[in-house]
C-alpha cells in the first residue's frame, strides 16, 4: 500500500503523477481514504529478487496567504464555535480536536501552551508564537527517539525529530481545543544564496495543519524549522497523527 502522490490543495496543483512498479503487479487498486489522501495497493504474486517502486510528479506550488494575523480570530472565539457547532466547517474539523493513537491530552501540554494563547490571542499570533518556543525549547536529534516514541516522552527529553515536534504540537493545541491535523510529505529544492538548509531537507518530513477559523480556514506550520510551510514543502498526506 503506497502513499506518493502529492497532496492537492489550495497552494498545491498536481500537473501530472506517476507510479512505477516492477515487477508490474497482477493486482493494482486505487482508493481515497477517510482523509482523502490517494492510496495505491497492489498484490505482486509471482517470484522476485528486487521490487521496485518509483513516483514521478509535475507540480506546481503557491505561497500560503496567511502571512498576516490581520484576518485571524481569537483562538477562544475559534474553539466556540467549534463547540457550538456553530462553524461551518465542523464535521471537517472535528475529529482533530481529539486524542488519537499518538495524540495525548495532557496537563503538561496544556500547561505549556497556554503562555502563548491568553484569552483573547489572535489565533494565528499564538500559533507562530507557539511554533518559535517549541523551536527554541526542543533540540534536534536522531537519536534521541524512535517511531514509536510516544509524544508525551519526547516531550519530557526535549529532543527528537520532526515526527516528535508535530506530535507535540499537535498534542498541545488540541489540549485546548484547536483542531490540528498531522502533515507528512518532502521538503525539496536548494536553499536561496546565503540562506540555510532547512531541517530535514530533500527527504520524508513531518509538519501541522492548525485550523485558525473560517476566515483563514487551515495553515501550514513547520515545527522543526518555526516557518510557515513554504515553497519546499510538498504534502503527501495527513491524517489525525503519524499512525
Amino acid at each position: 500500500m503506497l502513499m506518493l502522490s502529492p497532496r492537492i490543495d489550495g497552494r498545491l496543483q498536481l500537473l501530472q503523477h506517476r507510479v512505477h512498479i516492477k515487477p508490474v503487479p497482477d493486482i493494482i487498486q486505487h482508493r481515497i481514504d477517510v482523509f482523502g489522501n490517494k492510496i495505491v495497493s497492489f498484490t505482486l504474486e509471482e517470484n522476485h529478487r528486487q521490487l521496485t517502486m518509483s513516483a514521478t510528479s509535475n507540480i506546481k506550488l503557491n505561497l500560503q496567504s496567511a502571512s498576516s494575523t490581520s484576518q485571524s480570530a481569537s483562538w477562544s472565539l475559534v474553539v466556540q464555535k467549534i463547540r457550538d457547532f456553530t462553524d461551518p466547517n465542523w464535521l471537517s474539523v472535528c475529529r482533530y480536536t481529539y486524542p488519537s493513537p499518538r495524540i495525548q491530552l495532557a496537563d503538561a501540554f496544556q500547561l505549556y501552551v497556554k503562555d502563548s494563547f491568553p484569552e483573547h490571542q489572535q489565533i494565528l499570533k499564538g500559533v507562530l508564537h507557539f511554533t518559535e518556543r517549541i523551536f527554541k525549547d526542543f533540540k534536534y536529534d536522531t537519536r534521541a527517539t524512535n517511531v514509536y516514541t510516544p509524544a508525551l516522552e519526547a516531550f519530557g527529553l526535549k529532543k527528537g525529530v520532526c515526527q516528535d515536534f508535530a506530535h507535540i504540537m499537535i498534542s498541545s493545541l488540541r489540549s485546548i481545543g484547536i483542531p490540528v491535523r498531522y502533515v507528512s510529505g518532502y521538503l525539496s529544492t536548494e536553499p536561496p544564496p546565503g540562506k540555510p538548509r532547512l531541517v530535514g531537507i530533500d527527504q520524508s518530513h513531518a509538519w501541522v495543519e492548525v485550523y485558525c477559523g473560517e476566515a483563514l480556514g487551515w495553515v501550514e506550520i513547520d515545527p522543526t524549522n518555526n516557518c510557515l510551510a513554504g515553497l519546499s514543502h510538498i504534502p503527501i498526506a495527513w491524517g489525525r497523527d503519524y499512525t
